[in-house]
């Protein structure tokens, strides 16, 4: 009973005929050219006010990682100065604080991979790092670069760096500390009194 009462769906024909003589008056172009100028109108405006508030366009930086590129030894001044050399952007360090308060750039806790030496920087005073020589990485052909002075392939400290890189180049600290948060406040006050 109910199928015999259903309407059947109109056809897709139907439907376009019975749409058409809705919209088709509205297609004339009498009344479409003065709403696609408005259209147009609108959209440039709209397009004006919102490029208008876009930020301003802001170059690529180059930042030299760990204080600058291979082959030298990470986080020593000449790493630092052969990245402003080349004209990094930025150059960025890691700085960590000896037992007698020396705040030193170093990324691991301990020496071994950079510098043969299993001495922990938060563990060790200054006076029994700043001597050992660290080991520049190797270059292409198997070979390392020989230092121009081991004073520049040693442990470097934030104010050595601080005043090599004074008005040559921006700087960006990272501080690690790998002890606690005892040593972490201790690490920031000091980096804080020290830029």
């Amino acid at each position: 009973d109910l199928h015999e009462k259903a309407v059947p769906p109109p056809r897709f024909r139907e439907v376009r005929a019975r749409l058409g003589s809705h919209v088709e008056p509205w297609l004339a172009w009498r009344r479409m050219t003065p709403l696609i100028l408005v259209l147009a109108g609108g959209s440039l405006f709209a397009s004006g006010f919102w490029l208008d508030r876009l930020p301003e366009y802001q170059p690529v930086k180059i930042i030299a990682h760990r204080g600058g590129p291979p082959p030298l030894p990470e986080n020593t001044v000449s790493a630092v100065e052969h990245s402003m050399e080349i004209g990094v952007d930025i150059v960025e360090i890691d700085v960590q604080i000896t037992r007698d308060g020396v705040l030193v750039l170093a990324h691991d806790e301990d020496l071994m991979r950079i510098g043969r030496s299993a001495l922990q920087i938060a563990t060790s005073d200054y006076e029994q790092l700043k001597d050992l020589v660290l080991r520049p990485a190797r270059i292409e052909g198997g070979g390392s670069t020989s230092p121009s002075s081991d004073s520049q392939y040693r442990i470097a400290t934030l104010p050595e760096i601080l005043e090599l890189v004074r008005g040559r180049s921006r700087l960006l600290i990272e501080l690690k500390s790998y002890t606690g948060a005892g040593e972490s406040e201790r690490l920031v006050h000091e980096a804080v009194q020290q830029i």
